[in-house]
């Protein structure tokens, strides 16, 4: 039992931290909050194939009903078929999304999104 405890240690995958930089990304959200530019701003995490995009989409859904503007933003640049998959709810939705290319640095989508929301004043933002 021991051992499993050590080889278990021993191999931990990467914390969130380390592999996107999420104090980057958090620290963008933040700013944008606290100088008053956006109203609400959400980061969506997890594991792949938990349902983050299809949950972003079913809340953009209910955002919209609620009569606020909505951005998207692709900062998955990671997974293949992420920015894809959140531009077709961003069509269905009928919203904006902010993407880059595959394999771009995630925070600086985040960087980018956040120019636009505060410069057309959306009210909401949610990162995939």
């Amino acid at each position: 039992m021991g051992d499993f405890i050590v080889s278990a240690r021993k191999y931990r995958p990467q914390t969130f931290d380390t592999v996107v930089g999420q104090k980057s990304i958090t620290s963008t959200l933040k700013n944008a909050i606290k100088n008053e530019h956006l109203a609400q701003a959400f980061l969506f995490c997890g594991t792949r194939g938990v349902g983050k995009t299809t949950t972003i989409g079913k809340i953009t859904r209910k955002f919209l009903q609620a009569d606020r503007s909505v951005l998207l933003v692709a900062a998955d640049t990671f997974r293949a078929a992420a920015t894809s998959q959140l531009k077709i709810w961003g069509e269905r939705n009928e919203v904006r999304v902010i993407a880059q290319q595959e394999g771009a640095d995630p925070s600086a989508v985040v960087y980018d999104a956040m120019s636009v929301a505060r410069s057309r004043e959306y009210d909401v933002v949610l990162v995939d």
